[in-house]
């Protein structure tokens, strides 16, 4: 599968596809873009290229990616196969800005409440959503910054991430529909699904309150606030998030309470 990174474009990031990689590019003046085999070149020649690049610790790069219906980890304990989740604990960097007001006996408590404020709910394309930091390894020794008194901590931690794949299945919380299709939430993650991707046996109904789409037999109504199930069928990955396209077209996809009581019938 090729991956394209898009250094400088409308959109940086790396895809998955040439069409989206196409939309960033084309017309584009002084545009920077390049074809990989793995995600983690594609990544690394935004990082080395693009103005909105990040430079990480080779030694703390982690990334999950989709490989024969496997999933692998790489990190520092090497390559782990066989996991099929999309979030996983890795190891990562950040830096912390403090103001000499806060050098006292509480500094070191200080600089963890710091870290989990800013990084907690973040998000970057290359490692997904930062859900929550687990341990604190270890927070280094201070760099005055010369002529501002402010200080820098090195703090190295793990954290749980969440980054979705390409044809993963995953539960999701309806939050809009309308006739062109609805809109999902999966944790921080949005993503639509287009009509095109619902079955043609459920029509949208924009008479009814509030607004759903409903089977011939109306024994299947999907609307706001509603569980469903399904299928991601591609990302678009830039710099600072990602957004999901999904599908409902596959068995058992669809309504999660209704797809519940067919299961148990059989």
């Amino acid at each position: 599968m090729p991956y394209y990174a898009v250094a400088s474009g409308r959109s940086t990031g790396v895809y998955d596809n040439w069409e989206d990689c196409k939309d960033q590019v084309h017309g584009y003046s002084h545009n920077k873009y390049k074809k990989f085999d793995t995600p983690d070149q594609a990544w690394d020649f935004v990082d080395n290229h693009s103005s909105r690049g990040q430079s990480f610790n080779t030694n703390s790069k982690a990334l999950a990616y989709r490989g024969n219906n496997q999933v692998a980890l790489r990190g520092d304990q090497g390559e782990v196969r066989g996991y099929q989740r999309t979030d996983y604990t890795i190891s990562l960097e950040h830096e912390i800005l403090l103001h000499p007001r806060y050098f006292g006996p509480q500094l070191l408590d200080t600089v963890k409440q710091k870290l989990y404020t800013e990084v907690e709910g973040t998000c970057t394309g290359k490692y997904g959503f930062v859900v929550a930091v687990t341990t604190i390894d270890n927070i280094g020794a201070g760099i005055i910054q010369p002529g501002q008194g402010f200080v820098v901590y090195p703090v190295k931690y793990k954290a749980i991430v969440f980054r979705p794949f390409k044809g993963e299945v995953l539960d999701a919380i309806v939050t809009q529909v309308n006739k062109v299709g609805m809109f999902a939430e999966i944790g921080p993650l949005s993503c639509f699904i287009s009509h095109h991707s619902i079955p043609e046996d459920m029509q949208f109904c924009p008479n009814v309150n509030p607004a759903c789409y409903k089977s011939k037999e109306e024994d299947v109504v999907i609307q706001a606030d509603d569980e469903i199930r399904l299928k991601i069928v591609g990302t678009r990955v830039d710099a600072t998030g990602i957004f999901a396209i999904g599908t409902l077209m596959d068995d058992y996809l669809g309504n999660r309470i209704f797809n519940i009581i067919v299961l148990q019938s059989i």
